[in-house]
């Protein structure tokens, strides 16, 4: 499962009905591109944003990526966008988009930290040596 908020961006696109976007996930700090309509959805038909994270962004390369994994994601994809997933034009501009904005995915710099506040601190200790251990427990704001 992955967690993102879509209000920080680290670049922006818009390519006609498609945003694409670069975040972070909450999770673990990675980069990752986002997909979401451009325009606002209303929660009856809310689209499912997409996200292609650093970690398996060398699939989507054209020359040394993962063709199947492609083409099976990006049918997914524009389904969960609002598009019609059996028209090959809306799926090939889906696949096209996220293939433009590689470089900016590869580009993007690890997640802010002035955007995190500590909200606790704890202290570990080991029961056996007695070492203690502590460390800052933040959040993202």
């Amino acid at each position: 499962m992955a967690i993102i908020d879509i209000e920080r961006r680290a670049w922006e696109a818009e390519h006609g009905d498609l945003t694409v976007f670069g975040t972070w996930l909450l999770t673990n700090g990675r980069p990752s591109m986002v997909l979401l309509p451009t325009r606002r959805q209303t929660r009856a038909n809310a689209a499912i944003p997409c996200l292609v994270p650093l970690d398996i962004a060398w699939m989507w390369d054209e020359h040394t990526g993962d063709p199947a994994h492609c083409a099976r994601t990006s049918m997914q994809f524009t389904a969960a966008l609002g598009f019609n997933e059996c028209d090959p034009r809306s799926v090939i501009f889906v696949t096209s988009c996220i293939r433009e904005h590689l470089g900016d995915l590869l580009r993007q710099p690890p997640a802010p930290q002035s955007d995190r506040e500590v909200v606790a601190d704890a202290i570990a200790v080991d029961i056996d040596t007695g070492k203690a251990r502590e460390a800052e427990i933040m959040t993202d704001v």
